[in-house]
């Protein structure tokens, strides 16, 4: 009993500290957008193309194929350029784990109401019990998710939120999956900080 005051105390004393980590990696987020407004924004074209290139090596050790789909028309967007090229490259690295050899791995990028939307499409190989136990932690990106599928997804959430964006999951189980960020415009981005 006494074991467990002392972990429920320290756990209490670890809340602020967590908190205000996150709130620096806010505050670091905005003023890195403010810079990069500054700067002209973020092309994520580009973004997503190195993103292909950092992890060309995992993808060809694979045997996997690259497609990309990408509007002709600039993607700017304001934000912190290599937290999210490392967002986009643990979706890659998802992506490889999961696909089967010689399967084929899409990048998507398109317009969308409130911004700009990266999809990372793959197939799947795995068991069915193991995709059971993956897409329900993908959907609830909690506990379960952090212990059977580590870090990487949220990571990314956190990456994305801190961009006012959302992550989600869409897919089949023993057929295929797509991982999707929504990334907000600039006047969205600025309706958003304008709100706190």
């Amino acid at each position: 009993e006494q074991h467990v005051r002392v972990v429920d105390q320290r756990q209490r004393e670890q809340q602020p500290l967590a908190l205000a980590a996150r709130e620096l990696a806010r505050v670091a987020v905005e003023e890195l957008t403010e810079r990069a407004e500054r700067d002209q924004g973020v092309e994520l074209q580009a973004l997503l193309h190195e993103a292909v290139r950092v992890n060309a090596p995992y993808l060809e050790a694979h045997q996997l194929q690259v497609v990309v789909e990408f509007p002709e028309q600039p993607a700017l967007f304001f934000g912190d350029r290599a937290r999210l090229l490392q967002a986009v490259s643990s979706l890659i690295d998802h992506a490889v784990r999961w696909s089967p050899a010689g399967g084929t791995v899409t990048i998507e990028l398109r317009p969308v109401l409130e911004g700009w939307q990266v999809a990372v499409a793959h197939q799947i190989a795995a068991s069915q019990l193991e995709l059971d136990r993956a897409f329900q932690s993908l959907r609830q990106l909690g506990a379960e998710a952090e212990s059977y599928l580590g870090l990487g997804f949220h990571l990314v959430k956190e990456i994305v939120e801190l961009h006012y964006g959302r992550f989600w999951v869409e897919g089949t189980p023993g057929k295929d999956s797509r991982l999707i960020v929504n990334l907000p415009s600039m006047e969205h981005q600025s309706g958003q900080t304008g709100h706190r």
